[in-house]
């Protein structure tokens, strides 16, 4: 796992770059999979992401406990979000998945899109949970703190949220 965040921090506020991307490597996924847990588009997470980081930076300065970092980055992402959405409220949260990102791949995009319907119908608990695991990297220990669940409450999510899922998306075909 390398440093631990506190270590980068503190490194990154004494103006440390490579601690800072180090920091970025490590968490902007996991805010990437947090935002899309709610906003389910791919372009407008990917610019939030970038923005975050970008101004992050100049205010890490700021975070008195350097411990706290995951919390107050998820927390900087989310109020960038939610100033996105109150400027754009015409905008859907939602949006069908990128045929780009499937690298001109038909049957993927399919698979993709199919996927992602499915999870626009689980729970927002459930989605948080399982785009957090999968796609944020964040193992059990992590998905607790960054949850307020002990545990056995965030297995018990991630097992309840694979079920929902698996029978949202039924059999899959050849």
């Amino acid at each position: 796992m390398g440093e631990s965040d506190e270590d980068l921090v503190l490194k990154a506020q004494q103006g440390d770059r490579q601690a800072w991307n180090a920091l970025c490597q490590r968490h902007a996924p996991r805010l990437a999979a947090y935002l899309g847990g709610r906003l389910r588009r791919p372009a407008i997470i990917d610019k939030l992401v970038a923005d975050v980081v970008s101004g992050a930076w100049k205010h890490l300065i700021d975070l008195q406990r350097p411990g706290d970092f995951p919390a107050w980055f998820r927390r900087v992402g989310g109020n960038l979000t939610l100033q996105w959405c109150r400027k754009h409220p015409e905008e859907p949260l939602g949006e069908a998945f990128p045929f780009e990102r499937c690298g001109g791949d038909e049957a993927l995009h399919q698979r993709m899109d199919r996927l992602d319907i499915a999870l626009a119908q689980l729970s927002d608990a459930q989605r948080m949970a399982l785009e957090q695991h999968f796609r944020g990297g964040m193992d059990v220990t992590a998905l607790s703190e960054a949850l307020h669940l002990d545990a056995p409450a965030v297995q018990a999510l991630l097992d309840d949220a694979l079920v929902a899922l698996d029978r949202l998306l039924g059999p899959v075909g050849p």
